[in-house]
């Protein structure tokens, strides 16, 4: 069952938006945005009770301790501030959130284009971004924080036609549970749906592999701007498609799933973290 599918089964499916209130007060063009399109959406944030049960709200989420948040991206990766807000709304925690290196430079490798919106990577650092990276990670739990990865990252934020609700995880990124296993961090996997929804396959006039192989000064333009930037992903290439939406904004719904504790897993036992690793993939991809 997908999530939408334990949100029936729990008779979790609301009839009407919850409205808004708390949370981070919005101080910028861009923070006002991110507000009106929390509104458009209307999140909805569930998590998993010790006995398997779905509840509403973030309350049986462990805090204690350092915690790896890991989950999916959503087209255009609006969740990871409707994530970081929501905890600030609900538990008064602070996320660290590990962002794509790009997001947070002052001025976008794709100037002067408007993307990210003007005033992103301010927003994202009030919010406590920080670059995303093996060494960022490390300092983050070391320090007991509660760090939210994706590992998809800029790969998932930019899917390709056909590709709503698919993980593009490394194949092999135990390393994300060799760092927690280290400092007995816990690892939350969560899942997040609507946003692809909001854009379908017909929704695409170009993807990011169209415009990176067009043979003109477009293409020209995006590989020269892109061909230098970090790669934490294969084909995580900082180019967003053009497209439009095509169907009214979904509500987004999350839920974060029961954790799995590291206390008892060697970080040099590759085997185990192998498992471990494929198990909290595993458990995204069902619960998406």
């Amino acid at each position: 069952a997908n999530l939408l599918d334990v949100f029936a089964d729990n008779k979790l499916l609301p009839s009407a938006p919850r409205p808004a209130s708390g949370g981070v007060t919005a101080t910028t063009p861009i923070e006002r945005s991110m507000l009106a399109a929390r509104r458009l959406v209307s999140p909805r944030f569930f998590s998993t009770a010790a006995d398997g049960s779905v509840e509403d709200g973030l309350f049986n989420v462990p805090s204690e301790g350092p915690v790896l948040f890991v989950g999916n991206h959503q087209l255009f990766g609006l969740d990871g501030v409707h994530i970081v807000e929501e905890f600030l709304r609900e538990r008064r925690l602070a996320l660290t959130p590990l962002v794509y290196p790009p997001l947070l430079a002052d001025e976008s490798p794709l100037a002067p284009l408007p993307y990210p919106l003007p005033g992103s990577a301010a927003m994202l650092r009030r919010f406590g971004g920080e670059p995303a990276g093996a060494k960022t990670l490390i300092a983050a739990l070391k320090r007991g924080a509660k760090a939210l990865v994706f590992p998809g990252g800029a790969r998932e934020v930019f899917k390709r036609k056909g590709e709503a609700y698919t993980l593009r995880w490394p194949s092999d990124s135990s390393a994300l549970v060799r760092i927690a296993a280290k400092f007995n961090a816990t690892i939350i996997p969560f899942a997040g749906v609507g946003g692809d929804e909001f854009f379908g396959n017909e929704a695409y006039a170009l993807d990011t592999d169209d415009l990176l192989t067009m043979d003109n000064r477009v293409g020209e333009f995006l590989r020269n701007r892109t061909d230098g930037l970090i790669s934490l992903v294969d084909g995580d290439t900082f180019v967003p498609p053009v497209m439009a939406p095509n169907a009214a904004p979904r509500r987004n719904y999350y839920l974060f799933g029961r954790p799995f504790h590291t206390t008892a897993v060697d970080p040099s036992n590759a085997d185990a973290c192998d498992a471990l690793y494929g198990a909290v993939r595993t458990q995204v991809e069902l619960q998406v």
